[in-house]
């Protein structure tokens, strides 16, 4: 007896974390060698979402900026998530950047009011809270002109009844907004 309840202790597997099994592996009964997996755990209490962010919107994007998250699962609903990482590198086909948002996922047991429970692999997008502009100029882009690498509006100066003059002051770009700066 106490040999068959060594041999069921060590056929017990114990996860690292609390999760859910998915993918299982090999069938009840198979012979198995060391690296073969038995199958996938995974952690359902904070899903990573995955975004490919142009480039011109990465001012202010940090560890830690708020992103309001929704998923084609539930419309008219956002969910909080946080920036957990930035990347480093631009893909250089589409220039944009990997950033990781973190959203906690509602129990499988949860009420209607925490939401449904997130699955790994669906679909959502997300808002990136960077920050606020109080007071801008937004300009298309045939707007201005570039001077020696920097940005450059033209304009028209004088006093009523003379003739205006053109001078040229440098802009401060910030993020692109509809297809203008």
């Amino acid at each position: 007896a106490s040999l068959a309840r060594e041999r069921r202790a060590r056929g017990v597997l114990r996860a690292p974390f609390t999760g859910h099994l998915v993918d299982r592996g090999p069938a009840v009964g198979t012979y198995l060698s060391p690296g073969v997996a038995l199958g996938e755990l995974h952690d359902l209490s904070e899903l990573q979402l995955r975004l490919a962010v142009p480039e011109e919107s990465l001012l202010g994007l940090k560890e830690g900026v708020g992103a309001s998250v929704r998923l084609s699962a539930e419309p008219g609903r956002a969910r909080e998530g946080v920036v957990r990482s930035v990347g480093v590198q631009a893909d250089p086909a589409t220039r944009s950047v990997s950033v990781v948002v973190a959203v906690g996922g509602a129990p499988r047991d949860a009420g209607e009011e925490q939401g449904a429970p997130l699955s790994a692999g669906q679909l959502a997008g997300a808002v990136l809270h960077v920050g606020s502009v109080e007071k801008a100029i937004v300009l298309g882009r045939g707007e201005f002109t570039w001077e020696n690498g920097r940005p450059v509006v033209h304009v028209l100066e004088g006093d009523p009844g003379e003739e205006p003059v053109a001078r040229a002051r440098t802009l401060e770009l910030g993020p692109k907004v509809d297809g203008g700066w």
